[in-house]
């Protein structure tokens, strides 16, 4: 319970900075439990994908609509849903994606580690955050731009260095093919206008790097256009990669190759993995709690609303009958009434309305003891005067 009341307000909260209204709201919430049920992640830590989505992107709503597709993504991946969302949502960013582009990158980045050295995790992780690096040296924007930049990082990662070794050296030797020196020193070994209409094409300049004896042959060379350490290796684990497929070996790839891969492939890939999975009890397992989890979040709000309005009713029950209270002079019916009042305070879970219903009670009580000692009295009032007469 206290689990679903932090995704209720967290839910609340993110919404309304998002200027929706309470209809939306819902909306928002069942896809929150739709992508939950069928991903087996947590409804919380899919809240996580929705509050980056709003706090650090201004776009909920993209990722409300996407999220059942951005949770499998991270669920075959072995990540954490939020880390893909952010990493989703930077590469839309940098290279100015629209909605149905974002998605295909997303699953351009799916194919590209299903074939290449980097997996989606570490993408994911490590080398999303370099987009908006890559796109400002390259000048490289839409999906022509991201398969130049998914490409250069599984190139990079076909080297001797992890995850974020290999992002610090691909993010350097990029910076670096952007650098007047560089290309003044690229020019003077024949290499030369690398930036063509305010663009450099890296895989381009890559085909002309390997082309060049100087540059290939005399590390000097290579030192003296690439003065970075981190620099050089980046673009000579690169070259390295590109030729291990022009001599044809087996499974090797470059940023050729990786710029070729389909999208669908990624989309394909990741259906037929869940698909593998809904066999394995772990899975129904996740399922099963997320149901219930989604069936908690439903009943709890109900229950939640139904103590509201017995609530506000005790407080109209307090301020009718607080002032008859004051006159009242017997408390025996109170006395009765006592223990139905502690019953309902079990029900409602001992908590604050509890304790309002224990003091309106005993006031009703307490007022219907006065006003019947007031007609008692007015009775036998009326009755001796009758005698009376």
């Amino acid at each position: 319970a206290k689990d679903v009341n932090e995704f209720r307000e967290r839910l609340y909260l993110m919404t309304t900075q998002a200027g929706m209204n309470a209809q939306q709201r819902e909306s928002v919430q069942g896809q929150v439990l739709t992508a939950s049920q069928k991903s087996g992640k947590d409804v919380n830590e899919l809240m996580s994908v929705l509050e980056t989505g709003q706090e650090q992107f201004n776009n909920l709503q993209f990722f409300a609509d996407h999220l059942t597709e951005i949770a499998t993504v991270a669920k075959v991946a072995g990540g954490d849903a939020g880390d893909f969302g952010k990493a989703l949502g930077t590469v839309q960013q940098a290279f100015g994606l629209t909605g149905d582009e974002a998605i295909e990158a997303g699953y351009l980045m799916k194919a590209a580690a299903d074939k290449g050295a980097i997996g989606m995790k570490d993408f994911a992780t490590h080398f999303a955050s370099a987009a908006g690096s890559f796109t400002l040296n390259t000048g490289l924007t839409g999906m022509g731009g991201v398969r130049q930049f998914v490409g250069a990082a599984q190139a990079v990662g076909t080297g001797q260095f992890k995850g974020a070794e290999s992002e610090t050296r691909m993010t350097q030797a990029v910076a670096y093919l952007n650098r007047k020196e560089a290309q003044k020193e690229l020019q003077a070994i024949g290499i030369r206008n690398i930036r063509k209409n305010g663009r450099i094409d890296v895989a381009d300049v890559l085909d002309r790097l390997a082309g060049n004896k100087k540059f290939m042959s005399i590390p000097t060379v290579r030192q003296e256009v690439f003065r970075d350490v981190q620099a050089r290796e980046g673009i000579e684990s690169m070259l390295a990669a590109r030729q291990r497929v022009q001599e044809g070996r087996t499974g090797a790839i470059d940023m050729r190759t990786i710029m070729g891969v389909d999208a669908k492939a990624g989309r394909d890939s990741v259906n037929q993995t869940m698909q593998g999975m809904q066999g394995e009890g772990f899975f129904q397992m996740q399922q099963e709690a997320a149901r219930m989890q989604a069936d908690t979040v439903t009943n709890l709000r109900t229950y939640n609303d139904q103590i509201l309005l017995v609530t506000r009713a005790a407080d109209k029950l307090e301020q009718s009958f607080g002032a008859l209270s004051l006159w009242a002079s017997s408390i025996a019916t109170a006395g009765v009434v006592s223990a139905g009042v502690g019953a309902l305070g079990k029900v409602a879970g001992a908590g604050s309305s509890s304790g309002k219903l224990a003091k309106a009670l005993p006031s009703v009580a307490n007022a219907g003891t006065a006003v019947a000692g007031g007609a008692a009295a007015l009775l036998a009032k009326g009755s001796m005067g009758v005698g009376a007469a």
